[in-house]
């Protein structure tokens, strides 16, 4: 059975996580999730794993039901450093990561932060490498490239607000599946992701933000891989092939650094491949590890 709780940290962050899994005798698996939504995305992954793994799945900082101060700038490094200190609240010590969008480089800086922390990943259109970048990131780029608070980042951001509209949720979970498997997935997932995370000036504010500073993770795409590099660390790449996002070049770049990499292609799944092959995901998952 999964249980939900609260961990109150230092300077005002209170995470919210999901909890199942017997954490006596299996390895904690830790799911990241990505933009725009919380660890709701992993409520059918959870049951599937939960006999062989204990599982920890939280709401990122500036997402789901985690709250965070007032004065809170949401950047990459900042959620990093949360998620580490839950990590050391829960007395956890190892994990395998399981690494979802926004959650790829949230991993990767608790690899470059903590070596040992990191034991095994599972990349799901998660991303570590520039061939990754899909046209999607276009305009996010465009972004990069203006000074902070000059009206071309004003104009920028107000472009990006369109990324943030319930019509463009809904489009990352449905653009390039099939009438059938697109029937499949649940309305109010996309619909709670935009309720909980991108309504409200404050909200929005962060999420472009948070667009603005993904930049600096693309910077720390050579350290990445240089982690890989170095650890060998076992690594699951599964990936829907028809993401928009995040295209199959960023699943194959993983074999540069982990030969040893297994590499799914799931050519008819996109980048919410939970919604439509969970089951497909788990099976890769308890047969890997």
């Amino acid at each position: 059975m999964t249980t939900y709780h609260t961990a109150q940290l230092t300077n005002g962050f209170n995470v919210f996580y999901q909890e199942a899994g017997s954490r006596s005798s299996n390895p904690t698996l830790l799911l990241l999730h990505g933009f725009p939504s919380s660890s709701n995305q992993f409520r059918q992954l959870i049951p599937l794993l939960a006999d062989k793994y204990h599982i920890i799945a939280p709401d990122l900082p500036a997402f789901g039901l985690t709250t965070v101060p007032d004065n809170f700038v949401a950047s990459f490094a900042q959620i990093a450093n949360v998620i580490l200190e839950l990590l050391d609240h829960l007395k956890i010590e190892s994990v395998i990561t399981y690494t979802f969008d926004y959650g790829a480089p949230t991993a990767y800086r608790l690899a470059l932060l903590r070596p040992r922390l990191v034991k095994g990943l599972i990349a799901q259109n998660g991303n570590a490498y520039e061939e990754g970048l899909a046209s999607w990131w276009d305009p996010v780029k465009v972004y990069w490239k203006t000074e902070k608070g000059s009206d071309e980042w004003k104009q920028s951001r107000k472009i990006l607000t369109g990324a943030l509209s319930l019509d463009s949720v809904k489009g990352q979970y449905l653009d390039g599946l099939s009438e059938d498997l697109a029937s499949k997935v649940d309305a109010y997932a996309y619909t709670l992701d935009y309720i909980s995370n991108l309504t409200g000036e404050q909200k929005i504010e962060r999420q472009l933000d948070l667009f603005y500073d993904y930049q600096k993770n693309v910077e720390l795409y050579p350290q990445f891989q240089q982690f890989f590099r170095n650890s060998q660390i076992p690594a699951l790449v599964v990936w829907g092939g028809r993401d928009e996002i995040f295209p199959t070049p960023g699943a194959l770049a993983y074999k540069k650094d982990l030969p040893n990499a297994k590499v799914k292609i799931i050519e008819d799944g996109t980048h919410f491949l939970l919604e439509t092959h969970v089951k497909q995901v788990a099976k890769e998952i308890r047969e890997f590890f």
